[in-house]
């Protein structure tokens, strides 16, 4: 609090400092004081406690990394999610199917909902050369052997 009122007392007539005291913060007005014919007197500082605006900026810091990072996770969640429903279940569908249109034991359809329509229209096309073509059997190649 020193230097604040020796700064003033010399060169200025106001000053504002922050100081860090003992592990708080501390906001300083020092107001030099003078009588009516411009002669100092003396100095008047106010002193404010401000450690309670640093912890409310930590505290509030730490909310919105709080947040940044559930808002984030929660997005990830979601991509992926998304993704899986609307790409991976259905292409394993998709195998399933071609591996029992493969063994013959397909429906004459191939599943609903394929993510993308070429994908669909070329496992169509598949599954029409499948009923077209024979298909043999494990017992179809035992001569061969």
């Amino acid at each position: 609090m020193k230097p604040v009122v020796f700064r003033v007392l010399a060169e200025k007539s106001e000053a504002i400092e922050e100081v860090r005291s003992h592990d708080t913060f501390v906001h300083l007005l020092a107001l030099r004081l003078t009588d009516e014919k411009d002669v100092t007197i003396g100095a008047l500082v106010a002193v404010h406690d401000i450690a309670h605006l640093e912890e409310r900026a930590t505290a509030r810091m730490l909310r919105y990394a709080l947040w940044i990072f559930d808002v984030t996770f929660l997005l990830f969640v979601l991509v992926t999610g998304i993704t899986w429903l609307a790409y991976d279940r259905p292409l394993k569908d998709l195998a399933q199917w071609m591996r029992r249109l493969r063994t013959n034991h397909a429906p004459e359809s191939p599943p609903l909902n394929l993510p993308v329509a070429l994908l669909a229209a070329e496992s169509e096309h598949l599954c029409h050369l499948a009923h077209e073509r024979p298909t043999f059997r494990a017992s179809d190649w035992s001569h061969y052997v």
